[in-house]
């Protein structure tokens, strides 16, 4: 479960830091592409992580086995 939840968290720090350097290179400021981009999201976010975690726990063998 720990190694699902890190790589899914992994990949949310990447897609946020993406928009994040998106932002911050237009809007021309990091702390107002935070308060934009990120923060509106970052709740959203962890708690589809909270549920996706287990969910994919519990599917992951069942679709290792399909393949």
């Amino acid at each position: 479960m720990w190694r699902v939840a890190c790589g899914v968290l992994a990949g949310l720090v990447l897609i946020h830091l993406g928009g994040l350097a998106q932002l911050a290179i237009l809007t021309g400021s990091i702390s107002g592409a935070a308060r934009l981009a990120t923060w509106p999201f970052l709740l959203g976010d962890v708690l589809k992580l909270v549920i996706l975690v287990p969910v994919l726990t519990r599917l992951t063998p069942t679709i290792r086995a399909r393949l």
